[in-house]
């Protein structure tokens, strides 16, 4: 996650992740993600910058579900014009290793 400029996370961030309230909220089975995840400010020269990192476990969302996700932040000291945030996922693959076996 990427904040606008001046906004700070701390190294030791707070976040939580909740599915949003819906028709679907009485069918899932992980309704807490709290646990599931962790979260870590990112350093730039050793200070806390606009940038966390939310690494999620492997079962702590559900696919089609709708989540808001909540970090806690420091605001810009000065008034600035509005931006957007920036979200990235991606997904670590596994790494597959094969061995040729010769008889």
């Amino acid at each position: 996650v990427t904040a606008p400029a001046g906004f700070v996370v701390p190294l030791a961030c707070t976040a939580s992740i909740a599915p949003r309230v819906g028709p679907r909220e009485f069918m899932d089975p992980f309704r807490e993600v709290n646990g599931e995840f962790s979260c870590e400010g990112v350093a730039v020269n050793n200070l806390p910058s606009n940038q966390a990192l939310i690494k999620l476990g492997p079962r702590s969302m559900l696919a089609g579900t709708d989540y808001d996700v909540t970090l806690q932040v420091q605001n810009p000291a000065d008034d600035t014009s509005a931006s957007l945030w920036l979200v990235s996922t991606y997904r670590k693959l596994l790494q597959y290793t094969t061995t040729d076996v010769y008889e």
